[in-house]
């Protein structure tokens, strides 16, 4: 699995985390943009990033 961290300039103040699979196509497996406040509320924690990725390859 290769991992690439911020393709694009990242969006100040949120987190988001997305999978591109092999066909080109984008899952959208956790975004803080739309949380908070407080501000913690907009960056994930990890267990629920893995679980989503986990659950997205199944």
């Amino acid at each position: 699995l290769a991992v690439e961290i911020n393709p694009r300039q990242p969006r100040r103040n949120s987190f988001e985390v997305s999978l591109v699979k092999e066909d080109g196509s984008t899952v959208q497996l956790w975004s803080g943009i739309g949380k908070g406040p407080p501000r913690k509320l907009k960056f994930p924690e990890p267990a629920v990033v893995v679980e989503a990725l986990r659950n997205s390859l199944a």
